[in-house]
C-alpha cells in the first residue's frame, strides 16, 4: 500500500464514517447509539485505522474491544470494502493485542461468523485458535466460532 496507515483513537466525530463502513460490512450492523455507548464505556477501547494521503486522513476501519481484568474481548473489527486485503484489519487486531499485552492481558477472545472465511484465516494467521461455537449467535441466526489467543 502506498499510503501510510495510522491507528489512533476513534472519536464521536468519526461516527458518520464508521456507520457508512458498518452498513456495508455486516449483515447485522450496529446502530450509531451502540457505538456512542461504547465510546463512553469504561472497559471499551475504540480504535480507528486511517490512511494518510498527503495531508488528508481517511477513516478506513475500526475495532471495538473490552478489557476486563486480564482478558480482552474483540467485539467489532471492520474495514471499508474498498480497502480490504491491504493489512488494515490485521493492523487493528495486532494493535489491540499489543495494547493488551502491555496491560497484562493473558487471553484475547472473539466471535466470528462461521461464513466469514477470510476473517477466520486472518485470525488463524495471528495464532488465534478455535475454542468453541455459539449456535444462532447473530441476529440473523448464523452461528459464531469462538476463537482465543493466549498471550
Amino acid at each position: 500500500m502506498d499510503d501510510d496507515i495510522i491507528i489512533d483513537d476513534l472519536t464521536s466525530h468519526d461516527l458518520h464514517e464508521v456507520i457508512e463502513i458498518e452498513n456495508t460490512s455486516t449483515p447485522t450492523p450496529w446502530p450509531r447509539a451502540l457505538f456512542e455507548k461504547e465510546l463512553d464505556h469504561r472497559h471499551s477501547t475504540n480504535l480507528a485505522a486511517r490512511v494518510l494521503s498527503g495531508n488528508k486522513r481517511t477513516l478506513v476501519g475500526y475495532i471495538v474491544y473490552w478489557t476486563v481484568a486480564d482478558e480482552s474481548h474483540l467485539f467489532k473489527v471492520a474495514v471499508h470494502p474498498e480497502m480490504r486485503r491491504k493489512g488494515i484489519g490485521r493492523a487493528l487486531v495486532e494493535e489491540a493485542v499489543k495494547r493488551g499485552r502491555k496491560g497484562g492481558v493473558k487471553k484475547v477472545f472473539l466471535e466470528v461468523r462461521r461464513s466469514n472465511g477470510s476473517a477466520i484465516a486472518l485470525y488463524e494467521i495471528l495464532q488465534f485458535k478455535k475454542v468453541g461455537e455459539r449456535k444462532a449467535y447473530y441476529q440473523d441466526g448464523e452461528d459464531a466460532i469462538v476463537m482465543a489467543l493466549a498471550l
